[in-house]
């Protein structure tokens, strides 16, 4: 292992970075190579991707679960992740709220997550998703109600390489949206 110190990157970085990491922003063996990436931001951005709502907001009235526009993120086959979803949302003026879900674009992956967030304009909920493809209850159950959601758990890719991706639907007629800014990051940790 070679400290960060050692490089001239101070901070509260920590003290110690992988080799594996320590390779991508070069080394001090007399190599020629150009480092992969620049900076210790570059290394945790190949590392723990992230994908965002951009451009417009993401929007759906269907009644099953759809994918969120922007929150797809690449898995490697039999890897092991741990994920976070920050949502800004808005309903439409009724009061059946907005429901959530955790998808895998290959059959056969699992999820284990905490979906939390405002049930009203003054409760908050937190409901576990355990399954793929399958919808939490409803959050934001006030007319026209804004509010954050955050999901965050562990997901299990399968032999197959695929995509994570976050979904929600409006239970009943109205507009679900998810804002500009809203995000996934996904971390493999085996």
């Amino acid at each position: 292992m070679t400290t960060l110190a050692n490089e001239g990157i101070d901070g509260n970085l920590a003290g110690y970075v992988s080799q594996a990491a320590y390779s991508l922003l070069g080394n001090s063996t007399g190599s020629t190579a150009a480092p992969v990436a620049n900076s210790i931001i570059q290394v945790v951005n190949m590392l723990s991707p992230a994908a965002f709502v951009s451009g417009s907001n993401a929007t759906t009235t269907t009644q099953a679960l759809s994918n969120i526009t922007g929150l797809t993120i690449p898995c490697v086959a039999v890897g092991t992740y741990v994920f976070e979803a920050v949502l800004m949302c808005l309903t439409s003026a009724d009061v059946n709220g907005i429901q959530f879900g955790v998808q895998y674009s290959v059959a056969g992956g699992s999820v284990v997550a905490q979906c939390s967030g405002a049930l009203t304009t003054a409760t908050a909920q937190s409901v576990m998703i355990s399954a793929l493809n399958t919808a939490t209850a409803s959050f934001m159950t006030s007319s026209a109600q804004t509010g954050g959601i955050l999901i965050c758990g562990t997901f299990f890719s399968t032999t197959t390489a695929g995509n994570l991706t976050i979904q929600f639907l409006k239970p009943t007629a109205g507009t679900a949206t998810v804002y500009i800014g809203s995000y996934l990051q996904a971390t493999r940790i085996a």
